[in-house]
């Protein structure tokens, strides 16, 4: 029985494994590190709250609206990033009511301050942003349906 489950629990991290594996394929490298590093752009900053205002057209299946970011700057900085998926386009971010110079690599987007803005201090900006998010092949609560699925099923081989 329990050579049953070693080889149910190897069939199932296995496809797991070979998914996290990046090969030669760079572009996803530096996409990834881009998400992932906690780098001094993505950590100048903590989020007091964000504030969303997005138009859903579901005929479309696209969105369009802004994100108001408000925060605590935790070191001196004049340039931050925060993360948007690509298939998003930001239009403008605006700061103090004027437009922020900004660049865009893969999801992440550079945000160029006028001057530095000073650790410990309260701020924020929006982002306007418009596109069409990508459709969910499996909602949710499918997920988490299967997980239950998977654990019941490991039960009943124990």
């Amino acid at each position: 029985m329990k050579k049953l489950f070693i080889l149910f629990a190897l069939a199932f991290s296995i496809p797991a494994a070979q998914a996290q594996m990046l090969g030669k394929n760079q572009v996803n490298y530096r996409a990834d590190s881009l998400r992932g590093t906690l780098s001094p752009l993505r950590t100048c900053y903590d989020i007091n709250y964000y504030h969303l205002d997005v138009k859903i057209d579901i005929d479309q299946k696209s969105i369009a609206g802004s994100n108001e970011f408000a925060f605590t700057a935790t070191q001196d900085f004049n340039k931050l990033q925060f993360d948007l998926f690509d298939n998003l386009k930001v239009e403008k971010v605006v700061y103090k009511g004027i437009d922020l110079p900004f660049t865009r690599e893969y999801n992440a987007v550079f945000v160029t301050f006028p001057k530095a803005v000073k650790k410990g201090s309260k701020d924020k900006f929006t982002v306007f942003y418009s596109g069409n998010p990508t459709v969910a092949k499996t909602p949710p609560g499918m997920v988490a349906l299967f997980s239950k699925k998977m654990l019941l099923a490991i039960r009943l081989f124990l």
